[in-house]
């Protein structure tokens, strides 16, 4: 199965031959939602709890403590549960790739990427970043 990462505002989306997956706690609405060139499927159980994802947004937690939370988290589910709800939902959209979506740009801290590294930790598989 093959897996990327991305964020909800890449303009590249549109022209590639991928099913968009959100992982974040929200999506895109209104306005925003309206002007996205693609349809979005959602998978909450790779998005980080309210609880984690409200001390980011406080600043009442450090990347280093986030990333132990949310692997800790991902441990908790598997790799094989995470790898199985992934495989669904490329085989209900006709074994297209995946890309995973959030909210943060490439570069900055981000749970998608942490999620990215351990899923290569867990299964060897890399997952780029679009």
């Amino acid at each position: 199965m093959e897996l990327y990462t991305s964020y909800w505002q890449n303009p590249d989306l549109a022209r590639l031959d991928v099913i968009p997956v959100g992982i974040s706690r929200g999506v895109p609405r209104g306005t925003m939602a309206k002007r996205l060139p693609y349809r979005y499927k959602r998978l909450l159980d790779l998005a980080p709890s309210r609880d984690l994802f409200e001390h980011w947004i406080a600043g009442t937690i450090d990347p280093d403590e986030y990333t132990r939370v949310y692997r800790s988290y991902l441990d908790s589910l598997g790799p094989e549960e995470v790898i199985t709800q992934l495989e669904k939902k490329s085989a209900d959209n006709g074994g297209k790739p995946l890309v995973l979506l959030c909210w943060c740009s490439p570069g900055e801290f981000c749970h998608r990427r942490v999620w990215a590294d351990w899923i290569l930790e867990k299964t060897g598989q890399e997952i780029s970043e679009l």
